[in-house]
């Protein structure tokens, strides 16, 4: 009966969180009360889970923002207006994983800076087929083919240039 009117107190920790457990028995109901205590009001800092969310926000964001745009692509489909919201949604696509190799601590720049320059490429060249193609009969659906394409190579630019700064600072910071 007596171990029974002792306190527990029991610290618990899952998957980042922090949970404090307090059983407090009485002698006469055996009743429990229990209070627990979450991240939120005991937070450890630094805790890795909230740093991988927090880099990931920005991805997930412009990967539901591209999904959008293409879901936009498709119901506007014959309309020159389409061509600009493809574009924009390869651009998001390309500034997704940015963040993700920015998430991954540059290690996989290179990799995602030819990813970004073949499928920029290969994308470029079917606008600027498509411009060709359209240029007597659709005049709007050439130009809007042609600003397409200067928004990938202005975003394959960036990307170069982003990934290029980040490299020359781990140079600079890096002891030799």
């Amino acid at each position: 009966m007596e171990k029974r009117l002792r306190d527990l107190d029991t610290e618990l920790n899952i998957l980042g969180a922090r949970l404090l457990v307090r059983n407090t028995f009485s002698n006469k109901n055996c009743s429990g009360i229990i209070a627990i205590y979450t991240l939120l009001t005991h937070r450890k800092r630094g805790s890795i889970l909230s740093i991988v969310s927090r880099k990931l926000v920005g991805s997930s964001v412009l990967i539901l923002l591209s999904v959008g745009l293409a879901a936009a692509f498709l119901m506007l489909w014959p309309r020159s207006v389409s061509l600009i919201l493809a574009g924009t949604s390869l651009l998001c696509d390309f500034g997704a994983l940015l963040f993700l190799c920015r998430a991954a601590r540059w290690e996989y720049a290179l990799q995602v800076q030819r990813v970004i320059f073949l499928a920029s490429g290969c994308f470029g060249l079917a606008f600027a087929g498509l411009a060709w193609k359209y240029h007597h009969t659709a005049r709007a659906f050439s130009s809007a083919s042609l600003i397409a394409l200067a928004m990938l190579c202005f975003g394959a630019l960036a990307a170069f240039l982003i990934l290029r700064s980040s490299e020359e600072r781990k140079r600079v910071s890096s002891p030799d």
